[in-house]
Order: structure tokens, then sequence, then C-alpha cells
């Protein structure tokens, strides 16, 4: 079983997944993606320019299901529902894979990324490169902290850490210990500029087409 860091990229249109906490890209496709990424436990899920949010065959862009929804900044999965930032002040929970929304929070004045850590919704707001950690799927804030960087663009949960990334001329994926201002680990990216981003826990599939062999 490995753990990969998934990363959309929408000035190549590139999504790419690393080994572990690591600059080596693994494997990635081209995707004309809008920003956001996430991982569903099996498919990888990303938005796309013009309204609508697709959903790849394991780790790919062969196409297993979409749907139109307005403009998506970026996605997270919280084990059975999507969610993702639609506007500078709200995430809005959908239903499964579908446009149907079920609920939704306000919370931020500029909202650029958001994760579910397996209880509570956790987000970021590039007003003050403000973190904050809800009650929930709520607007109740039970922790927050500020960290000054250079464009934050999104973050990711790994079981136990906060992972966020950065773009303004430094490229860094950082790692910090808990869900505290203090980096543990950083590593330098090299493609254009990082976007989405979510961590995987576990094999991530790609598509593959299997050789036949005749006897």
């Amino acid at each position: 079983m490995a753990d990969y860091l998934i990363a959309a990229n929408n000035t190549d249109n590139k999504i790419r997944r690393y080994s572990g906490f690591s600059a080596t890209v693994d494997s990635s496709f081209s995707a004309a993606t809008n920003l956001g990424v996430t991982w569903d436990g099996t498919d990888v899920i990303w938005t796309v320019t013009g309204g609508s949010i697709k959903k790849g065959t394991g780790f790919s862009s062969t196409l297993k299901d979409s749907f139109a929804f307005s403009y998506a900044y970026a996605l997270a999965w919280d084990g059975t529902n999507l969610l993702h930032v639609v506007s500078s002040s709200k995430v809005t929970k959908l239903t499964g894979f579908s446009a149907t929304v079920s609920s939704s929070v306000s919370i931020g004045t500029s909202l650029r990324g958001v994760e579910w850590d397996g209880t509570n919704l956790l987000t970021l707001d590039s007003t003050g490169t403000k973190y904050r950690k809800s009650t929930g799927f709520s607007a109740t804030i039970a922790d927050s902290f500020t960290v000054t960087t250079n464009t934050p663009k999104d973050i990711a949960w790994d079981g136990t850490n906060l992972i966020s990334t950065q773009d303004g001329g430094t490229k860094k994926y950082r790692k910090h210990s808990g869900f505290t201002s203090t980096i543990s680990d950083s590593f330098t990216y090299t493609s254009a500029e990082a976007d989405g981003i979510k961590w995987v826990s576990g094999t991530v599939a790609s598509t593959f087409i299997p050789k036949i062999v005749m006897f």
C-alpha cells in the first residue's frame, strides 16, 4: 500500500501524482483542470473550466462520470459526499457525486482551499492566509491559525497532518505538524503552478489495457 499526493495544475492542464510526500512524480495525465481536485477512495475527481465536475477511472483521464455545475474552486471528499468551494465565502456539500446540493456553509471572505479531516471541515482563506477547522460541517470554528505565505492555493489532510501549497515564486508543498502553523517538512515542485491538492492513502490505480495472449 502506497501513499500519494495528487495535484492539479491549470497552467499546463496536468494532474500529477507524487510518491508520498516527495518531489518524485509517479504518474500524470492531461486534463482540462480548473483548480480543484480530490479523490473519492477509488477515482480522481476534478473541476473543468466551463462549469462541470469530472470523475476519472482510477488515476486517469478515462471518464467514468461527470455533471454540470457552477464554478468550483476547490474540492474535497468526506467519504460519501463531494464538498466544494463555490464562492469566496461558501462551501457546498453535494449528495454523493451529483449536482444535488444537500447543505452549505458560509465561512471566511476569500476561500481558496477545502478539506475534510474525517470529522471536521478544514478551510483556507487567502485573506490573511487563515486556516480554519470547523466543528463538523458547520461555520462554528473549533481552531484556526495564520501563516504568512505567498498566494496560498489549497490544503490536504494526510490523516495526521495538514498539507498546504503555495505559489508566488516559492513553489512549495508544506507539511504542518498536525493542524498548526509549525512546518515539519516541505519540498519544491517544478511544475508551472500548483493549484488543487489532496492526499491519498493506499494504492491509487492507474487505468491500463491488458495484453491478450493467444494460444
